[in-house]
């Protein structure tokens, strides 16, 4: 989710098991930063259960004992924070790139590997463009 004002990403995710959106945000800190935040993901919350009603979730999930009233935000603190102001984006990729594969952020999403990651994305943008994922892929994983 991109917060304009703040020209910073965070990652939201809506967990459907317990109906909660889960804000992890890699420049955490109390002051106007996580008030403006809170601000944009509580946007989110109110309006995600108006979405999932209008395209008929519930038809095919159990109904959400909150209906239509806005999720709880939860703002995940158990996450490694970035050590510079530059590095949101390519943490928020691989936060989500974690979350996919079922890896613990805390341990792969670090300071210490965003320059391979930012090569790797780089190399993954520039080879998929050219059809040559599958070779530069393999030369990158083994400097991971």
């Amino acid at each position: 989710m991109h917060l304009q004002d703040l020209k910073h990403w965070v990652l939201a995710k809506l967990n459907l098991l317990n109906w909660t959106l889960e804000v992890y945000d890699s420049l955490y800190h109390e002051g106007p930063h996580n008030y403006k935040v809170r601000e944009a993901t509580e946007c989110m919350s109110k309006f995600n259960p108006m979405l999932a009603e209008r395209i008929s979730l519930f038809e095919f999930k159990p109904r959400n004992p909150l209906g239509t009233y806005p999720i709880p935000v939860t703002i995940m603190q158990d996450i490694r924070r970035q050590e510079n102001g530059g590095d949101y984006g390519i943490f928020t990729i691989k936060s989500v790139e974690c979350l996919i594969k079922g890896r613990d952020i805390r341990y792969w999403v670090i300071q210490g590997r965003m320059n391979i990651f930012r090569e790797w994305l780089t190399c993954y943008l520039w080879s998929h463009e050219r059809g040559r994922l599958k070779t530069i892929t393999k030369v990158m994983r083994r400097r991971i």
